[in-house]
């Protein structure tokens, strides 16, 4: 099994924004992890 370790940055929004969507899915709790998002600015 294979590791990758990604640092994010300013440029990573959607990632970021991924990476809530799914732990929103994972643990049945899409308000905690998606809602009251911050504007990209």
């Amino acid at each position: 099994m294979s590791l990758v370790i990604h640092h994010l940055a300013p440029d990573d929004i959607g990632l970021m924004e991924s990476m809530l969507v799914m732990f929103g899915e994972a643990f049945g709790d899409m308000d905690t992890y998606t809602g009251n998002r911050p504007r990209a600015s």
